[in-house]
């Protein structure tokens, strides 16, 4: 069973993520998602949270309620994203990696892309 919030499980300085698949958001929240992480690789002001893309997927930082609340307003992802991104935020973890070899989490809404 997962605790309700891992974080207050773990040693200062050990982080967890949520390894899910790219078949919970959308393909245009993939594109956006790898143009916030090319623009913060390059040292490019951005208003998103933290992200690093990589071949088959991506890291995004998971930020406490009041950012993201900021963020929502200003980015034009799906509700699915927004979805996962507050299913990460209730597991307590601190990173969420979309994968394209991801689990597929039962519950969560799925796209074919």
């Amino acid at each position: 069973m997962i605790p309700v919030n891992i974080k207050n499980e773990l040693k200062a300085g050990i982080f967890t993520y949520l390894d899910v698949s790219t078949c919970h958001i959308t393909q245009n929240d993939m594109g956006l998602l790898e143009f916030y992480a090319a623009r913060q690789m390059a040292n490019i002001a951005c208003s998103f949270t933290s992200c690093y893309s990589y071949r088959e997927g991506i890291f995004i930082h998971i930020d406490d309620d009041q950012e993201e609340t900021l963020i929502r307003d200003e980015h034009e992802f799906s509700d699915d994203f927004w979805t996962l991104m507050d299913y990460a935020r209730e597991l307590g973890v601190a990173k969420l990696r979309l994968d394209a070899d991801g689990t597929i989490i039962d519950g969560l809404p799925k796209h074919d892309w």
